[in-house]
């Protein structure tokens, strides 16, 4: 159907009767539609009505807008179709010089599904194209062509309920579009707003003429994985002139960002975002661009660009010309993620590069260049860069870095011969000296973060480097396979406020600290390194590492936190004599058995506030203290965690213990070699430890915790829990001593062990008369496969559990059961009945009380007490039972007492036989049995 040039048609089809039922017209068969030129046209299907009551005439609006008839009655008149007709089958919709306000009903259904092409052209009334109810349902959509609209503002309205929807479902669809057209809007702002749009198929999109966008300020284009350019040749002057942020996500075959002739345009640009677009082959495309030369020479900048992330894109070689990297000035965020990128800034080609290049960027905080497998250098030519505030630098598995900085370059005929290059330089030499010899430089005077993952530089920082790293806080060196040493002693003095040091994976470093030739010139009383700030210090998986440096005595402040994990061939953190004797030293030492370069901590390092220590996987350490420290050295330390030492021989000597009084947490594992934890030959101070809770595991040597029993010369009083297991040759592990301390101990588990008796009897001394071992706070004992145990103690002793609530004893085939008292609750039953509690246990039991039992337990508790052959002794306090005993197998109770059993009615149901039980009973005690109607039947008595 086609209707043009009708210039006083105001409907295409029109009821007459206007009292007529409102039925809808559907032109099932209709697949293409053009109105043409038709000025008047307000709607394609109307009636002859009266406007509603209080509106005389269409030009005279009465009523206020909140009238429901009056809201009902504009839309109808000013929608081109409305809700009375119906166009299912549609196919091709154009419109072309029609004056409607709006080309659909507000409630319009899902009748226009079928759509697949919309022109609409020179429609000045138009402000919008779409709801965002409508777009939703052309899901058939392939071509949308909108031109010369001279009113539009946007192409799809975002309606008010937008507020009210689930954010995840906040996202436009355009499965099938495959060709978009904008030109000659002059007044479009946006596309949408409110809403992430998807054009899941779109090949072209053209935007041209008057479309401005003239306050455009972002723009966000995802997955159109056929578009292979975004702006047209040509664009209305001022289009995306206000620009600021620009996203392009998932455009699979797009090839370059910015051609050359909508350079200009972008001045304003502040943030820029590409990811997943694997065809990108440039940010920006300069042929033909001020004439010859690819590079710019400075002609425009991106001075307003603040941050620029790049990632996942493969064939992307580099991002910025050299003269585009000189004018990002207010520049703050740099990342690089994933991408081909051989360079940061490329070098101009067919034109003759300046003599040097300046970078500067005095507003970047955060440098990212992360898995970039290609990249070589920051630019391949003489440049100086300066990064004054960069605070966080991460540049992780760049395995093809070989300069970021310094490179002196002698010239032999036509050939460079470049000399080693190190990561970072940060001398500064005059611009003079600089081209003179062609020296590349860097500086981060604020940056505060570093990181470096899989680098492969020989050495990170140039030798004479000042002090214009003094900011840094925080450093992260990883998988950089190169390095033989981090800093030199000239750096690291220079970095006062570094807090966190984290090394790992690093196979050639053979130390932290090189020790330059001057220190040997040096006066002795400056021969001393401090780390003010330094809190956290983790050196992991450095099997070279030999020390940390030697020569200069090294002092930790700060440092709380140290880690120490698979340093094998580490033996001693800083030796006493300087690195040029080491070697020399070393082999007298290991000749005279001297522990002192076998200690891993001695006088030359102090940890004055060292709260945490974890060492593993130390294979050749021997010992960890020597007899010798700085004054406080330790004695702050909390936590000591020990593991997979093999060498190591003892924790804690003698002459260390009374260091470690503020030590709350021990854990040891898996040293093959260590036989005692706590030396305490020739310790006579009188001491109280901190001792909270006690891990050890997997010690096949371990004969003794404690070598001796100290008599209370130290005490561990606030130990609440103790945990050993697989120690196989040790006997026992407490002495008698300190188990008469342990009042808080709330947790003692022993499993798998050697262990013949808990505590041990003393040796060489007269033991007391009897000991008495009280365990107020033990709510927990477990004792598991322990095939030596016989005994808690082996002489005279009493012992008290008063909260025990868990007893776990198995597979201890030695220990022979003397219990002989014991009270049980309903919980204590239900958990013998589970198995949780070998009935050999009770096989001596003489008292039994039982209290708060339920009258359901009564079947379990009759099966029960028929094992306890020796008991003479019954107390029933505060349970609910209704009877206590029905059966005749009772025959040696002496003593029975009942005490606030409520409902207990009679002891024994008129059936029983209860001569054998009463022959015996010498002792019946009831008190507060208030429901208890007789004590014995009739036929009973008691004899005496």
């Amino acid at each position: 159907m086609e209707v043009r040039s009708c210039p006083n048609m105001e409907a295409v089809v029109i009821d007459e009767d206007q009292d007529s039922n409102e039925e809808v017209v559907e032109f099932n068969q209709l697949r293409s539609l053009k109105l043409d030129d038709l000025p008047h046209l307000r709607s394609f299907r109307s009636k002859i009505k009266k406007a509603p009551p209080g509106i005389e005439s269409r030009h005279k609006q009465i009523l206020t807008a909140d009238e429901p008839a009056f809201e009902e009655f504009l839309s109808e008149e000013l929608s081109l179709f409305n809700r009375m007709v119906s166009f299912p089958n549609l196919e091709d919709l154009r419109l072309d010089s029609v004056t409607c306000e709006k080309i659909w009903h507000d409630q319009l259904s899902a009748t226009y599904s079928n759509l697949k092409s919309l022109t609409v052209t020179r429609c000045d009334n138009l402000k919008y194209l779409f709801t965002t109810s409508m777009v939703k349902s052309l899901l058939h959509l392939k071509k949308l062509h909108i031109g010369k609209c001279r009113s539009m503002k946007e192409i799809i309205l975002t309606e008010e309920s937008i507020e009210e929807e689930d954010e995840r479902v906040n996202k436009i669809i355009f499965p099938k579009l495959d060709v978009l057209e904008l030109w000659n809007l002059p007044n479009l702002i946006r596309f949408c707003s409110g809403y992430q749009i998807e054009f899941q198929s779109l090949r072209d999109l053209d935007i041209e003429g008057w479309v401005t966008f003239s306050n455009l300020e972002k723009l966000s284009l995802y997955e159109i994985y056929e578009m292979k350019s975004i702006w047209h040749t040509q664009l209305a002057a001022n289009s995306f002139c206000k620009l600021k942020s620009l996203g392009i996500y998932d455009c699979s075959k797009l090839m370059t960002v910015f051609p050359s002739n909508v350079l200009e345009r972008f001045q304003r640009l502040e943030e820029l975002n590409v990811r997943n677009c694997n065809s990108l082959q440039e940010i920006y495309q300069l042929e033909g661009f001020n004439v010859r030369r690819k590079d710019p020479q400075g002609v425009f900048t991106f001075q307003n660009l603040k941050s620029v992330e790049v990632s996942n894109c493969d064939v992307l070689k580099n991002l910025f010309p050299a003269s585009v990297a000189e004018g990002l000035l207010q520049l703050e965020k740099l990342s690089i993620i994933e991408c081909g990128v051989e360079e940061i800034v490329a070098k101009p080609e067919d034109v003759e590069p300046a003599p040097y290049y300046c970078f500067k960027f005095p507003q970047l905080t955060s440098l990212k260049l992360i898995e970039l497998s290609e990249l070589r250098s920051f630019y391949p030519g003489t440049h100086i860069s300066e990064w004054q505030k960069l605070k966080c630098l991460e540049v992780r598995n760049c395995r093809k870095v070989r300069k970021f900085g310094l490179e002196e370059v002698h010239e032999e005929g036509q050939h460079s011969i470049p000399i080693q290059q190190p990561l970072l330089s940060l001398e500064k030499k005059l611009l003079e000296q600089c081209l003179k010899q062609r020296l590349y430089q860097v500086s981060f005077p604020n940056l505060e973060d570093l990181r470096l993952d899989s680098v492969t530089c020989e050495k990170i920082w140039h030798d004479q480097l000042s002090a214009t790293y003094s900011n840094l806080k925080s450093l992260t060196v990883f998988y950089c396979n190169k390095l033989k040493y981090l800093f030199t002693t000239s750096i690291v003095k220079s970095l006062l406020h570094l807090k966190k040091l984290h090394i790992g994976e690093c196979r050639s470093m053979k130390e932290i600290i090189l020790t330059e030739k001057s220190i040997e010139e040096e006066d002795e009383r400056v021969n001393k390194i401090i780390f003010p700030k330094l809190d956290v210090l983790r050196l992991r998986h450095l099997p070279n590492l030999i020390r940390f440096c030697s020569g200069y005595q090294i002092e930790f402040q700060s440092l709380r936190d140290l880690d120490i994990l698979g340093c094998g061939a580490l033996m001693c953190l800083v030796p006493s004599v300087p690195h040029t004797d080491m070697m020399a030293k070393q082999v007298y030492t290991e000749t005279n058995h001297n522990t002192e370069i076998q200690s891993l901590f001695n006088e030359m390092v102090a940890f004055s506030n060292l709260e945490n220590l974890n060492l593993e996987e130390m294979h050749d350490m021997k010992s960890i203290w020597h007899s010798q420290f700085a004054a406080d050295s330790f004695c702050k330390l909390e936590s000591l965690k020990i593991s997979y030492c093999s060498k190591l021989m003892n924790v804690f000597p003698s002459n260390v213990l009374e260091r470690f009084q503020r030590l709350e947490e021990l854990n040891v594992r898996y040293c093959n070699s260590l036989q005692e934890i706590y030396q305490l030959e020739g310790f006579n101070v009188i001491e109280a430890f901190e001792l909270r809770k006690l891990s050890i595991e997997g010690l096949p040597s371990l004969k003794h915790v404690w070598r001796k029993d100290p008599q209370g010369v130290f005490t561990f009083q606030n130990l609440k829990s103790v945990e050993v297991s697989n120690c196989d040759v040790l006997k026992n592990l407490f002495p008698a001593s300190i188990a008469e301390s342990l009042l808080q101990l709330e947790n003692l588990t022993i499993i798998e062990c050697g262990v013949e008796e808990i505590v041990a009897k003393p040796e060489n001394v007269e033991p007391a008369p009897y000991y008495c071992f009280k365990f107020p706070q033990l709510t927990s004992l477990e004792l598991i496969k322990l095939s030596e145990l016989r005994s808690f103690y082996p002489g005279t002793h009493i012992s008290e559990w008063q909260k025990l609530k868990c007893l776990k004893v198995c597979n201890c085939r030695k220990m022979s059961p003397n219990l002989e008292e014991m009270t049980l609750e309903h919980k204590d039953l239900i958990a013998i009945q589970h198995g949780q509690l070998s009935f050999q246990h009770f096989s001596k039991l003489k008292v039994l009380t039982l209290s708060n039992l339920q009258n359901r337990s009564q079947l379990f508790l009759i099966g029960f007490l028929k094992t306890l052959h020796y008991v003479e002794t019954i107390v029933v306090e505060s349970s609910n039972l209704e009877e206590l005993f029905s059966f005749e197998g009772f025959t040696l109770v002496k003593n029975l007492k009942l005490f606030t059993v409520d409902n207990l009615k009679q002891r024994w149901d008129q059936d029983s036989r209860l001569k054998p039980v009463l022959q015996h009973l010498e002792t019946l005690s009831v008190k507060h049995c208030n429901s208890l109607i007789n004590i014995v039947p009739s036929s009973s008595s008691f004899q005496i």
